[in-house]
């Protein structure tokens, strides 16, 4: 249950390696911002990339959650973690929009995956309830 490294932010990588014993400082806001927005885009489906510059926030059937439907501590947690990490740095309006937009975005992200699992497991549920009804005639 792990995010995938390729195109993580390099403090991310240290913090975790460190044993996350320390909040680091995010000294080049525009770096960490440009790393970690490229990192995030390496997670998402196909789909959501077909938008130019920006992520589209459209679900085609059968989309692959895959790379970030992870629960543990080296998952999406690391995300939510980073993301504080760059609201610590902000020092204008505008890297305070361009935060919010993103936000905005992992928020996105996470309402559609939460909805994919609980899909999945109703429908579990309903094959489970079906499969006992069927035994009993």
């Amino acid at each position: 249950m792990v995010l995938s490294k390729a195109n993580r932010p390099e403090i991310l990588g240290h913090w975790i390696n460190g044993g996350r014993k320390t909040t680091p400082m995010i000294d080049d806001l525009p770096g960490f911002v440009a790393l970690w927005k490229k990192w995030w885009v390496s997670l998402q489906p196909n789909s959501r990339k077909q938008g130019g510059n920006k992520l589209q926030q459209v679900v085609e059937d059968g989309e692959n959650w895959d790379d970030l439907q992870k629960g543990s501590i080296n998952g999406f947690f690391n995300i939510v973690v980073s993301l504080f990490w760059w609201s610590m740095a902000i020092k204008t309006a505008t890297q305070q929009r361009v935060f919010k937009e993103m936000v905005e975005d992992v928020s996105w992200v996470q309402d559609h995956i939460i909805a994919k699992l609980q899909s999945s497991k109703k429908r579990r549920l309903d094959d489970d309830s079906q499969e006992g009804s069927k035994g009993k005639r």
